[in-house]
């Protein structure tokens, strides 16, 4: 196991990018579904000015 090599330091940049990537794409696919929510909620409730 070469601990010390670029495999090693490969090994913890995936890590860290799991770490980080997921949480945020996980918030911003909450963030996207609260969005929608909002665009339906505004579009039933405001009047169309078209």
């Amino acid at each position: 196991m070469l601990q010390y090599g670029p495999f090693f330091q490969f090994d913890i940049l995936i890590n860290n990018i799991h770490f980080i990537f997921f949480p945020l794409l996980r918030f911003r696919h909450l963030l996207t579904k609260e969005f929608l929510q909002f665009i339906k909620i505004t579009r039933t409730y405001t009047p169309c000015h078209h």
